[in-house]
């Protein structure tokens, strides 16, 4: 039974982390996994230790696991979305130079790009079940823009036409 919870509990740690998008949502995912699962599985191991329950051991043990090993997944998995989505922003990128040049400005909206450069305004690899979109918006003077998406805990990526990726938290 508790290898069973640790892998249903990591499952619903790690889907919440990387659908964890937003100041209240990342807030809520991270008190989960830094102090309520971590603080609760202890205690369940404490106690279990102290009244040789062995269930109750095993219980708290899995917590311990499902928390810790749900942490090191999304943070990977995290790693390898941002990674994917700097790559699709590079070719947003590209295409609002191509634009650029074509039409003297750059477009009002990634919306414009559409179906010239793609076939629907390019989203993010972020998240599991939604669907995160580039934020696009050019400067004043019209000379350049800044594309930037959401990532989970806070952080967020933005890059302009003459610089490169750059994260934020």
């Amino acid at each position: 039974m508790s290898i069973l919870t640790s892998i249903a509990l990591g499952l619903v740690l790690l889907v919440a982390d990387l659908e964890a998008f937003g100041a209240v949502r990342a807030a809520v995912v991270a008190l989960c996994h830094l102090f309520l699962v971590p603080s609760f599985g202890l205690v369940l191991l404490f106690v279990g230790w102290r009244k040789q329950r062995r269930r109750l051991q095993a219980l708290g043990a899995a917590m311990l696991v499902a928390a810790i090993s749900s942490v090191v997944v999304s943070s990977l998995l995290v790693g390898r979305q941002e990674a994917e989505s700097q790559l699709l922003g590079d070719r947003v990128c590209k295409a609002l130079e191509s634009w650029r040049v074509s039409h003297g400005n750059y477009p009002a909206s990634l919306q414009d790009l559409v179906p010239a450069a793609f076939a629907e305004p390019p989203v993010t690899q972020m998240g599991v079940f939604s669907s995160i979109p580039f934020r696009y918006s050019i400067d004043r003077s019209g000379d350049d823009y800044t594309l930037s998406f959401d990532s989970t805990a806070f952080m967020f990526f933005y890059r302009r036409a003459t610089t490169m990726w750059q994260r934020d938290d």
